[in-house]
């Protein structure tokens, strides 16, 4: 089998030079769900050894999933032996390394082959497994074994290079391979967020570290770019006139009340503005003044109370709202003046069963614009804790 392939490939490289090898996404053949993204977490680890193997040349993620995109396939759980030829000669790749993976019981497995594009022969087939928690190990034993399939020759610094571990922490790993899932499937806020919890599991981790600070800087340039619109929107209002704190409830009303996550994200963001620029919109009512900001400020907290991930944000949103409207009559006429303690109180209560958290906020249907705008929404309230009195 691998003087065949030696052949094939001499006669490849005469051809072409340096013959290209794509790596597709592995199969899912666990028959669980949870484990689709560590198809592209698997595809991009290996991607990332064999960049460094100077005798082969790796198409790069970013083009795979262009031609998975262009050819319908980029949600599809399995992709068919066909499609994969398809795709590499798209590609101009002579080789596909394909195959599927499985885990069962805190075991892994992966079933690989190499297919020779023009021909569509299977030029090598290779099994590896091992411990879940030992999926570097197994993965560099795959490494290990298509390159000496493929008869590759190592130069001694490449040798090494295959040798390290991107990380160490498998939770780093899965948390990555989500944010990839994430990043593909266009969901942006939630790329950034996983990709935040695996540097938050493994500091040393370059990979996440990079993706983290491309995020971090692609999130502030459309926060800017959103931000200016919405500006606008509000600039467009003058502060002076009496209909001012009226036009800008109207905002947030059809903003914060609605169901949709678009909508949904302009109203935080009027509220960021709100809270950046100092505005202090106010109405006038038959009992007195009152504040649109202090009214959807806690609206828009009362959402994420159910959010583990969001919930000990919350706390500031009532001193800092007291602070800012002393002399609110919505407020001054209601029990908010015990907002925090009230608020303190329902946090600990529902911290004591997080999985009922975590179930109602992920399930009900009500929370889906506020769970995708969470980023966003921790930001708003991250901002307003610095304006909030300090204790």
């Amino acid at each position: 089998m691998r003087s065949l392939f030696l052949s094939l490939l001499v006669a490849s490289s005469a051809l072409a030079g340096t013959p290209t090898l794509m790596v597709a996404y592995f199969d899912n053949n666990s028959g669980d769900a949870q484990y689709d993204p560590l198809r592209k977490g698997l595809a991009d680890m290996l991607i990332t050894d064999l960049v460094n193997v100077s005798a082969l040349k790796v198409v790069e993620r970013d083009r795979l999933n262009a031609i998975l995109d262009e050819l319908k396939l980029s949600q599809t759980r399995v992709v068919d032996p066909k499609s994969a030829l398809k795709m590499g000669k798209m590609l101009s790749a002579e080789f596909v390394l394909t195959g599927g993976m499985q885990i069962q019981k805190g075991k892994l497995r992966i079933d690989a082959r190499v297919v020779k594009v023009d021909t569509s022969a299977n030029i090598s087939a290779q099994a590896v497994e091992g411990p879940l928690d030992d999926f570097f190990s197994v993965e560099k034993d795959l490494v290990d074994a298509v390159l000496a399939d493929l008869a590759v020759k190592l130069m001694p610094d490449e040798k090494s290079k295959l040798r390290r571990n991107q990380t160490q922490s498998f939770q780093a790993f899965n948390a990555y391979s989500k944010g990839l899932d994430a990043s593909d499937r266009g969901d942006q806020e939630e790329a950034a967020r996983q990709f935040k919890i695996a540097l938050e599991a493994d500091a040393n981790y370059a990979k996440a570290k990079n993706q983290v600070e491309r995020y971090d800087a692609m999130l502030k340039l459309a926060r800017e770019r959103q931000g200016g619109a919405l500006d606008g929107v509000i600039a467009g209002l003058d502060p002076k006139a009496p209909d001012f704190g009226n036009k800008v409830n109207e905002l947030l009303t059809s903003t914060l009340m609605a169901r949709d996550e678009k909508t949904v994200a302009k109203g935080i963001a009027y509220l960021r503005t709100i809270v950046e620029k100092d505005l202090r919109p106010a109405i006038q009512t038959s009992i007195g003044t009152s504040h649109p900001e202090a009214m959807w400020l806690p609206v828009l907290g009362d959402r994420y109370l159910w959010d583990p991930e969001t919930v000990d944000l919350l706390p500031p949103i009532y001193p800092y709202v007291l602070a800012r409207y002393p002399d609110d009559r919505m407020l001054t006429q209601s029990n908010f003046a015990d907002g925090p303690k009230n608020i303190q109180r329902q946090i600990d209560l529902k911290k004591t069963n997080p999985t009922m958290m975590k179930q109602q906020f992920d399930t009900i249907e009500f929370y889906a614009p506020f769970k995708a705008n969470r980023a966003a929404a921790q930001e708003l309230f991250k901002l307003v804790a610095t304006k909030a009195p300090k204790k």
